[in-house]
């Protein structure tokens, strides 16, 4: 499974100075769900395609340790040109 942490998280673990809130994961769609069965004594949130005229994903989020964990799979932004949706 490939993933990567992004996000504030993300940006401090690459030294930037930041007071991150959460950890982001991206993953495949796959992955979204791998980790989510994994983690599910942490569910807070299921994973399921979820989508809003900015964003789209497989998301869910998980709570270890007070701390909340989002899963996004196969993760697109709409970078809206022209008008029209344009997703990346």
């Amino acid at each position: 499974m490939n993933w990567v942490v992004t996000g504030g998280f993300g940006f401090g673990l690459q030294g930037v100075l930041v007071e991150p809130h959460d950890i982001d994961i991206q993953t495949d769609k796959e992955g979204a769900y791998e980790i989510e069965r994994l983690f599910s004594e942490f569910v807070v949130k299921p994973v399921k395609f979820r989508k809003s005229e900015r964003i789209r994903s497989h998301f869910g989020a998980l709570m270890i340790e007070g701390v909340r964990v989002e899963i996004m799979g196969r993760f697109k932004r709409n970078s809206m040109r022209s008008g029209n949706p344009r997703w990346t």
